[in-house]
């Protein structure tokens, strides 16, 4: 079998290599992610460096007015596709200002360059030379016409530039996306694989169980054929043997050492002749011959047989319960050695004094079910299954054979015989399936005494 240690085995190798790709998996896409990343910087970079190289350009040639600086501002971001640009002086002042919040310059505070995500932008700065200008002329102009030189000074201004992400945050949605997938469809395949794996080894172990068994199998067929024909070998001469038993014991006198020698030798050929033919049942089985049966006759012929048995133990057979015109359709010597081994079974676990119980509790259309129950110990409910197995037995002296006949005999007639616990405590075995005989075919029932 199988044990615990290797069960988990296949599943822990297949979550390991799953989780390994999907980190691997998002490990590269982080990876792609972050180059994205550094691209979109660089180009911000870019941007910034060629709009201040183009405003020092500018410095000198171009009057400034009020509102100059501005449009020349918004003109760069719409054909750069910019998100927002802006131009502060080394004071703080901002001079020039579009599509950027004013609170997104604090980022660039105490930084001559650098960059900040923020809201879905990444804003990047850089400290740039815009060219001369005289302050106090014009607050928002810078160089130009009418510089007094003596008061002219080189500007260092820092100019922000913000980038939109939401074409790059889509596209890292959709790839997280399409990872995710892959890593379910890994996910698959991993569970796939273990699943072909653990078949694979249950699929070897139960071919090794079904080689063992087939040839345990075909070792007990060769083991009840040899014992079959040593059964047969033995029958014949115990019955030589209880033969002149009998007829010395019929000339001896009735009391003396030598009739009760005689009493005991005949009271164990019955016992070893009985085991023999328990074995020759199991060993030769054959498809039942159906005929009538009366139910209630044969249990009182099989209660004539066993009333020495009986009346040993102390039991009484209690068949009130068993209609009188029931008939049903049985094999009559096979349903004779079921009811024969259900019987003695009961017999040798009942208590002293109590009855064994043969009903009919369920007599449904053309079926019915026979129940024998005794106030014995009864069966452990672990130990029900085993005791229709051939040679397991729970007493010293028992051959294991005569509930495995039952069981044989049950299933030949096409019935299903279970353990179970009596109301009362104890065992109930239980024969369902039986079929009523038709009223036309319902005889008067067989009665005979067990050659």
């Amino acid at each position: 079998m199988l044990t615990m240690g290797w069960a988990w085995q296949p599943w822990a190798v297949a979550l390991a290599i799953w989780l390994i790709a999907c980190l691997a998996f998002f490990g590269v896409l982080e990876k792609w992610h972050l180059r994205e990343q550094a691209v979109l910087e660089e180009q911000a970079n870019a941007i910034v460096n060629s709009l201040g190289s183009a405003l020092r350009a500018m410095s000198g040639r171009v009057q400034r007015t009020e509102g100059m600086l501005d449009r020349i501002l918004s003109e760069v971001a719409e054909s750069a596709a910019i998100g927002g640009i802006a131009l502060v002086d080394r004071t703080g002042e901002c001079l020039a200002r579009v599509r950027l919040p004013q609170a997104w310059l604090a980022a660039g505070q105490g930084a001559t360059r650098g960059s900040h995500y923020c809201e879905g932008h990444i804003l990047v700065w850089d400290t740039v030379d815009v060219g001369q200008y005289r302050p106090g002329r014009s607050p928002r102009g810078f160089g130009g016409h009418g510089v007094d030189s003596e008061h002219a000074r080189k500007s260092t201004m820092k100019l922000f530039v913000s980038m939109p992400l939401g074409t790059l945050n889509e596209r890292w949605k959709r790839d997280r996306l399409a990872v995710a997938v892959l890593c379910l469809l890994a996910l698959g395949v991993a569970v796939g694989t273990a699943v072909a794996w653990s078949l694979a080894r249950h699929s070897a172990a139960y071919s090794a169980q079904l080689r063992s068994a087939e040839e345990e199998t075909r070792t007990l067929a060769e083991i009840n054929l040899v014992a079959a024909g040593l059964a047969h070998e033995i029958k014949n001469p115990l019955g030589v043997v209880r033969g002149t038993a009998q007829r010395l014991a019929g000339r001896c006198p009735q009391e003396g050492d030598t009739a009760e020698a005689l009493a005991v030798i005949i009271e164990e050929i019955d016992r070893t002749t009985s085991r023999v033919n328990e074995l020759l049942s199991f060993a030769n089985p054959r498809d039942p011959a159906l005929e009538a049966i009366g139910l209630r006759r044969e249990l009182a012929s099989l209660e004539r047989l066993i009333s020495e048995e009986l009346v040993d133990a102390g039991l009484s057979l209690d068949c009130e319960l068993v209609p009188e015109d029931v008939a049903i359709e049985a094999d009559p010597d096979q349903f004779r050695r079921l009811l024969f081994n259900l019987l003695h079974n009961a017999i040798r676990y009942a208590p002293s004094g109590g009855p064994i119980e043969v009903a009919l509790p369920k007599v449904r259309g053309d079926h019915c079910s026979l129940r024998i129950c005794d106030h014995g110990p009864g069966v452990p409910p672990e130990m029900r299954e085993k005791i229709f197995s051939a040679y397991f037995t729970t007493r010293a002296d028992g051959t294991g054979l005569g509930l495995a006949v039952v069981k044989r005999i049950a299933r030949a007639h096409g019935w299903t015989i279970t353990c179970g616990e009596s109301p009362g405590g104890g065992a109930l075995f239980e024969v369902t399936g039986i079929s009523i005989a038709p009223a036309d075919r319902s005889g008067p029932g067989r009665g005979r005494d067990q050659e």
